[in-house]
């Protein structure tokens, strides 16, 4: 298992994504010009693969 972009979603600056480990699985995390977060799965729906 390889380790994501940044080691914690409070790293993602504003205007900007990463992909993070949580657990077992990866996240893909982005932080608006507000401040506010969001996160959703790192995993492609498609092919089962991780996002970039």
């Amino acid at each position: 298992m390889t380790p994501g972009d940044v080691d914690s979603v409070e790293k993602a600056a504003p205007g900007r994504g990463a992909v993070v480990q949580c657990g077992l699985t990866k996240v893909a995390a982005y932080r608006d010009q507000n401040g506010t977060l969001h996160k959703y799965s790192a995993i492609c729906t498609h092919l089962n693969c991780l996002l970039a």
